[in-house]
């Protein structure tokens, strides 16, 4: 799992023979890239399933534009400042949390922690709350403009909804952050 950064040699150097990583998500590169990191004996027996070796893997693989893209995202990823960044997510989430904390019917805290190592804030609505669902919540700020997308617990029935900043660019969490606060402060009073 990436971020953490030093989960890139973490598990090597536990003895793991060879560890795959996702290209996109975190290190941001295209959705459909990954790569192994390992030792050499293990990387050159996954070689193996490159042209002009035919079998199963034909149908996945990779575009040299994808490649380049991973390696791109991965200098970006490698060279970013890992605490400054984190810092920086805990900041946004925070500010949403404050912005949405006071609104009644809700409870609303900032996770981080290994399961959630970039920083989510999550919002969970209390058995007082008389407005709209989890769902509706995300649905509404989807419809909106501009269209915001907020993750909503998967459960059966939903149990809490959550924001990840990592897509978010400069002066975006103050529009999510204005933009949720008045579907929230709206959806308390019962719209």
């Amino acid at each position: 799992m990436l971020p953490p950064r030093e989960n890139l040699t973490k598990y090597t150097s536990q003895g793991a023979d060879l560890v795959s990583f996702s290209g996109g998500k975190a290190v941001r590169g295209p959705q459909s890239t990954g790569f192994l990191v390992g030792k050499t004996e293990w990387i050159e027996y996954a070689r193996l399933n490159n042209a002009p070796n035919p079998g199963v893997t034909r149908a996945q693989k990779v575009s040299k534009e994808e490649i380049a893209g991973l390696l791109a995202a991965l200098k970006v990823f490698t060279d970013i400042d890992e605490n400054k960044e984190t810092k920086n997510y805990l900041d946004q989430m925070n500010f949403i949390v404050d912005q949405i904390a006071e609104i009644p019917g809700l409870s609303a805290k900032v996770t981080h922690d290994y399961d959630h190592y970039i920083p989510h804030a999550v919002i969970v609505l209390n058995e007082d709350w008389k407005g709209p669902t989890y769902s509706e919540i995300a649905e509404r700020l989807k419809a909106g403009s501009p269209r915001i997308y907020i993750a909503s617990d998967y459960r059966d029935p939903a149990q809490c909804m959550w924001i990840d900043p990592l897509n978010l660019q400069d002066g975006e969490v103050e529009i999510v952050a204005t933009q949720l606060r008045e579907l929230l402060i709206k959806g308390a009073s019962g719209f």
